[in-house]
């Protein structure tokens, strides 16, 4: 159970099923956002810059994070000239406000596997995105700190990161939750299942596995048909 699935350009991929209320604007660029990611996991990446130029036109409340988004597509398409035109309205941004650069930093850095220093930008972004203030944003920056937890897990102090990223993933369901976001919350429910029998692996075998496979359970509350459920389950 070493392989997550649930990672950042997954949840991405949910987005689009998302029924919060957000401004008109936040949830059109969200599901252009949302729609460019698929694409991106398909590899269809100038369709994907299609989306994301929609997306940053709107301004949306993440209005940061996709134009990076954007950069790393085009780049990606080696449209370099483009790229730069890019990267400087992103150092326009991060010099206007930096805050808006912690989460894209975060996930750079998580792509990067430096999971620690993703960690460090995480909960740097989640000052400026609070539950309060803005919730999505605040729910879903819970789940990229409670994945980078996990992930950090398997360097070093392991019950410890464990834990960590269980308080995350639990945080991010308090907005994500299944009648909302039923897509996002089993995402989020397979992470924590699978950070409960990580922790198995240190303490409390048998109570951690129950634990894992009741929030697999929520998993398959929305995906009941999953081809590696009973893989899965017999595995658990």
């Amino acid at each position: 159970m070493k392989t997550y699935n649930y990672l950042i350009s997954s949840l991405f991929i949910f987005l689009l099923t998302i029924q919060y209320s957000f401004a008109n604007n936040t949830e059109d660029a969200l599901s252009h956002y949302g729609k460019a990611h698929e694409l991106i996991e398909k590899g269809q990446l100038k369709e994907a810059a299609e989306y994301l130029y929609k997306a940053v036109e709107l301004k949306p409340d993440f209005y940061y994070d996709a134009y990076f988004s954007l950069y790393n597509v085009v780049k990606e398409l080696n449209k370099n000239e483009e790229a730069e035109t890019i990267d400087r309205e992103i150092s326009k941004l991060k010099s206007f406000d930096e805050r808006f650069a912690y989460h894209a930093l975060g996930v750079m850095l998580f792509g990067a596997k430096n999971y620690a220093g993703a960690v460090k930008e995480f909960k740097e972004a989640l000052k400026v995105y609070t539950l309060e203030k803005v919730p999505f944003l605040y729910a879903l920056i819970q789940n990229d700190l409670g994945m980078a937890y996990l992930y950090l897990s398997e360097s070093g102090n392991k019950e410890d990161n464990l834990k960590l990223a269980m308080e995350a993933f639990n945080e991010a369901l308090k907005v994500f939750t299944f009648k909302e976001s039923p897509n996002v919350y089993a995402g989020i429910k397979n992470n924590l299942s699978k950070a409960y029998w990580s922790l198995s692996e240190v303490k409390d075998k048998e109570n951690n596995i129950s634990q894992a496979i009741e929030h697999y359970k929520g998993f398959l509350e929305r995906f009941p048909k999953d081809p590696n459920a009973r893989t899965i389950m017999g595995y658990l």
